[in-house]
């Protein structure tokens, strides 16, 4: 069970510094914060991450920023298409980011709305924001630390 919290902790600490550089990020406003409530990621190959999948998997949090990672497969496409449909204008300092997904698990099982919440947690865990570390710790209480395990 050690061995499992490390490797936790030592891939939330890993993963904003290594890994999430290298997703290609691009940043857009909406016309209206909650955009993000009238759109279906799968629709564009791509699942929630960070705030707004806290907020649908923990039900606690108010995002008022919206992750988004997209799926390689028809990926420029769908994003064309994502900006257009929602209005999305590119800003630099914007609050909604979509990167790229670096995971493609090919299994009959339909993609979810968020993304594993593990990255969900090291997303969360990485803003430093108060806020978010509270929804950060509850993903770890519901999702990463197993039935009996103390955390």
């Amino acid at each position: 069970m050690r061995e499992r919290k490390r490797l936790i902790d030592e891939w939330v600490t890993t993963y904003p510094l290594r890994l999430r550089p290298k997703l290609n990020t691009r940043r857009f406003n909406a016309p209206e914060p909650n955009w993000w409530q009238r759109v279906d990621p799968a629709q564009y190959g791509a699942q929630w991450g960070a705030e707004v999948a806290a907020a649908k998997l923990t039900g606690y949090l108010r995002p008022e920023t919206a992750t988004l990672y997209l799926h390689k497969e028809k990926g420029k496409r769908n994003l064309t298409r994502l900006v257009a449909e929602h209005r999305l204008r590119p800003a630099p300092d914007g609050d909604i980011e979509i990167l790229d997904a670096f995971w493609d698990f090919d299994d009959e099982q339909p993609m979810t709305a968020t993304v594993p919440p593990l990255l969900a947690y090291a997303d969360l865990i990485a803003t430093l924001d108060p806020r978010n570390l509270e929804a950060a710790k509850l993903i770890h209480d519901q999702y990463l630390t197993p039935a009996g395990a103390e955390a």
